[in-house]
């Protein structure tokens, strides 16, 4: 049964993703592994065809890790119409990974 949790779903998708896309960018690049992690120290090695690749498997997978987070996002908002009041102020403002003592932001 697939996990119900979204906090799980979201973080395993995330944990998921550099697997993915070090196989993906192995495949349409045709490396192995040993190649993959070279190229990630000597960049100079790195064609700039290889380098649009790796970009477009970035972006499908952001793309689908966004669809995941609407996707989940739709789930809680029917399960739960209502946020908590100390909730519903951070989520009627701006993220606060947008604000300036977030760690994401050093």
């Amino acid at each position: 049964m697939k996990n119900t949790n979204t906090l799980s779903t979201v973080y395993e998708h995330i944990n998921d993703m550099t697997l993915s896309f070090r196989t993906v960018v192995e495949v349409e690049c045709n490396w192995s592994t040993p190649t993959f992690y070279r190229r990630i120290r000597l960049p100079h090695l790195c064609s700039p065809a290889e380098e649009k690749m790796a970009l477009k498997v970035a972006q499908t997978q952001a793309r689908a890790l966004l669809a995941l987070i609407d996707e989940q996002t739709l789930k809680v908002d029917q399960e739960m119409p209502s946020y908590p009041s100390h909730l519903q102020d951070k989520l009627n403002t701006q993220s606060t990974l947008n604000d300036a003592d977030s760690p994401y932001n050093a």
